[in-house]
């Protein structure tokens, strides 16, 4: 494994107690049945590839997949803080050498972000310190340029930068950044070194800068430990690496850049021991260069590429392959796009071997279709035997359920029309009275039939449903059920939904039928169907299905 850089429901109730057709089956077509699914399991696992354990674990995955769907908000975050500087940086009233700082923050925002802008702004700052006369600012300008040419592999371009530079005339502070940068240099430096002699020479040199920075870094700085880790990975102790790194880990969050490479380092490290987290150590790494905005990174195509080595999940990672591309594309260092077009022969590979892995498959598919073709025929002749009675009993059971389709029907209608007429004679009476001027209480009287309506009504209902208030609460939330009280059938709610159960959805209907005002039935309804436990608009439709046909009469 390569190291990188770091960078509307029908009202017909079909009946629920319809006789089923049990179809026999002989001996004979067990054994082939039996036969079929060894046969099936057998393919299964002659088709199938273990999964590596070392390929993350889905949570993560799924994790990074969120971050990157929202990466754009961090991205925007780190623009605007560029953009404050910018706009610092474009006052009038700025001195050259606080034009300087500002350039400096700026380098430091663009630094993992783009190539391209880091590079303008230490060059504006190279004649800056120019037009200053300061020579120091000119050298840590020079310095820093150093480092962004050797991690973005322009090697030439940084030696031509660190190989004019006085150390003697340095500060100790610019001395160690130096140091820091040629060691950074020759180590990188060395891997691309085709020549032997150079290589030894990258390599004594490497040593000599390294050796120069464990005697100036602090044993517990952030410097030191890093450079402890990366000394113990080049000597393959990897034991040590692990435990000094997993310090690191614990002094940075989790969303940093920092905290990006040192998970990306204790991928490698995980990787070295054998340890099949590695995979998740890319993906914690690709996570926080997302959620810091680094288009410089290795974490995300390094991740990939172990998904493509596993033949795991290949839509996830030409989707990460892509996302690297795109970053390194953006950030805009020769090197990048190149590393990340190396997986393309591994791709290419890797659809190979589907091909091939389908390929087989299909010759064994085809076998096994050869094979149970030619059972099948022997079993022709007796599933003919079957298909007259099975075919007499679908006959059967369609004309039952249109003859239930059919009553449903009919039980409907009779007692919507039946309700209907109940409603006309009520409503008939109080004319009556009213045309007669009999001294009768009429509310008194309306009270007495409206009792009596509800009673029939009720009782009719319930005869043909006497499942539906127990269905009707199934519908409901357990704390919302509505339970008639002591003496009576249905509720004022139940009647309702029992007419609308009917056919009769329209609140006016609904209204005439059972003497409410239209706008005292729509609240009913709307209050029921705020405590249902479905969605509002499926409730009425799931009413409506209540019930089987039952000879009741």
């Amino acid at each position: 494994m390569p190291e990188w850089s770091i960078g509307a429901v029908s009202k017909t109730v079909v009946p629920s107690r319809v006789p089923r057709v049990r179809i026999p089956v002989s001996p004979l077509m067990k054994s082939f049945l039996s036969l079929l699914l060894v046969a099936a399991c057998g393919l299964l696992v002659c088709c199938s590839r273990p999964t590596s354990s070392g390929s993350g674990s889905e949570a993560l995955l799924e994790v990074l997949d969120s971050e990157l769907a929202q990466s754009e908000k961090y991205v925007d975050q780190r623009r605007e803080r560029i953009q404050l500087l910018q706009d610092m940086r474009g006052r009038l009233d700025m001195t050259p050498g606080q034009l300087f700082e500002i350039n400096d923050r700026l380098c430091d925002e663009y630094l993992s972000f783009q190539f391209d802008s880091v590079q303008y702004y230490l060059n504006a700052n190279l004649r800056l310190a120019h037009q200053l006369g300061d020579r120091a600012r000119r050298t840590e300008t020079f310095v820093r340029l150093g480092m962004l040419y050797t991690t973005a592999g322009m090697y030439l371009e940084a030696r031509e930068v660190l190989a004019p530079l006085d150390t003697l005339s340095m500060s100790p502070a610019q001395l160690v950044e130096y140091h820091a940068t040629q060691q950074r240099f020759y180590r990188e430096f060395k891997e691309y070194s085709v020549h032997p002699d150079m290589a030894r020479d990258a390599i004594a040199r490497q040593q000599y800068y390294r050796a120069r920075l464990f005697e100036a870094y602090p044993p517990d700085s952030q410097e030191y430990l890093s450079l402890a880790v990366e000394t113990a990975m080049d000597r393959g102790e990897m034991t040590l690496a692990d435990s000094v790194n997993h310090i690191l880990l614990e002094r940075h969050s989790p969303s940093s850049h920092s905290y990006a490479m040192h998970a990306y380092n204790q991928a490698l490290i995980s990787y070295a021991l054998g340890r099949g987290d590695f995979c998740d150590w890319y993906i914690h790494s690709a996570i926080a260069d997302v959620r810091s905005a680094t288009k410089d990174n290795a974490s995300l195509a390094s991740l990939a590429r172990q998904l493509f080595v596993d033949e795991r999940d290949l839509n996830r990672a030409f989707n990460y392959v892509r996302v690297s591309m795109d970053d390194a594309i953006f950030y805009n260092a020769k090197l990048r796009p190149w590393q990340i077009a190396q997986f393309m022969p591994l791709i290419e590979q890797t659809y190979f071997r589907r091909a091939l892995a389908a390929r087989r498959t299909q010759w064994i598919l085809s076998g096994v279709i050869l094979l149970f073709a030619g059972y099948a025929l022997v079993l022709f002749w007796r599933a003919r035997r079957y298909a007259t009675e099975i075919s007499r009993k679908n006959e059967e059971l369609r004309r039952l359920g249109v003859s239930v389709a059919e009553a449903n029907a009919v039980k409907e209608q009779y007692i919507a029309l039946l309700l209907g007429m109940c409603s006309e004679y009520i409503e008939k009476m109080l004319r009556m009275q009213r045309r007669f001027g009999r001294r009768i209480d009429e509310a008194a009287l309306i009270d007495v039939e409206m009792r009596d309506f509800y009673n029939m009504f009720d009782g009719a209902f319930l005869r043909l449903y006497p499942d539906f208030v127990e269905e009707f609460n199934s519908l409901l939330h357990p704390e919302e059920r509505i339970e008639p009280p002591s003496g009576e059938m249905l509720t004022t709610e139940l009647r309702i939904f029992a007419l609308i159960r009917l056919g009769i959805d329209d609140s006016s209907q609904i209204a005439a039928l059972l003497r409410y005002s239209v706008n005292t039935i729509y609240n009913y309804r709307a209050k029921v169907k705020n405590r249902a436990r479905c969605e509002r608009q499926e409730f009425e439709d799931r009413i409506k299905t209540i019930g089987s046909f039952k000879s009741t009469f």
